[in-house]
């Protein structure tokens, strides 16, 4: 078995092939520091990622557990998460948790984010234009943006869905800003 999500993710080669990682426990991610836009775990070129539990009727959540120096997700393909507990992302732009690109997808399902930081917006989650998320059975909450020292709300603490993504099935013809979210 591999240490890390971010160390699979590197295993899955092929663009449009559908892979599947497995992970138990805590997971220690660690962000890219040296990038303009540090994050964890990069899901780029296209790649069909499921990031899921060994064992889901286990009890507890595994962990994916961030540094703090970057955010946990950058999804540029097809990402779904199951049963997750994502947290300690911290982004000085969009996307503490997971940040959503253009023409790509998230679907999450009875997972949590939790405990991350965008100082612009999107402190949980970020969905860039013409992205697309899917949340069913989630919990976003304990998220925050910042604007230079001050913590605000406004700005999308939890979620930012920017005009023209899809979020949870609507195309969203205007920014969505979401500071509090739980489908408990």
């Amino acid at each position: 078995p591999l240490q890390t999500v971010s160390a699979a993710v590197k295993k899955c080669v092929f663009s449009g092939m559908p892979y599947t990682i497995y992970v138990d426990g805590t997971i220690e991610e660690t962000a890219d520091t040296t990038s303009s836009d540090p994050t964890a775990i990069s899901i780029t070129g296209g790649k069909n990622i499921t990031i899921k539990p060994v064992n889901p009727s286990g009890g507890t959540k595994p962990v994916i557990q961030g540094d703090g120096n970057g955010r946990i997700i950058f999804a540029s393909g097809t990402v779904v998460l199951e049963d997750l507990v994502l947290k300690g992302g911290d982004n000085t732009n969009f996307g503490g948790g997971i940040y959503v690109s253009s023409s790509w997808s998230l679907t999450m399902k009875n997972c949590t984010i939790t405990d991350c930081n965008a100082t612009i917006s999107g402190g949980g989650l970020y969905i860039a234009t013409n992205g697309s998320a899917n949340l069913n059975g989630c919990t976003i909450s304990s998220n925050t943006t910042k604007s230079g020292s001050t913590e605000t709300t406004g700005y999308g603490s939890q979620i930012y869905a920017v005009a023209d993504s899809v979020y949870n099935g609507k195309t969203l013809t205007g920014d969505k800003v979401i500071d509090t979210y739980s489908e408990q």
